[in-house]
């Protein structure tokens, strides 16, 4: 068929690290509407880079395991 397109592959890895990145942030905001100050600045930063980085990992390893193969 001429002229007929093929589908865009979606990237699967692109949307778990933006999933995981948005629970990071609807996580973040919810800890700071109710424990406002929980850490010094430093810490908090460290925190959620930890955080944001163990919730990439997790929604790749996911990925990669169950819904790629």
């Amino acid at each position: 068929m001429k002229g007929v397109k093929k589908p865009i592959k979606e990237n699967r890895k692109t949307d778990s690290i933006l999933m995981a990145l948005v629970m990071v942030l609807l996580v973040k905001n919810a800890i700071d509407l109710f424990f406002f100050d929980l850490l010094p600045t430093a810490a908090d930063n460290l925190f959620w880079f930890l955080i944001s980085t163990v919730l990439i990992v997790t929604f790749l390893s996911i990925e990669i395991t169950y819904i790629l193969p």
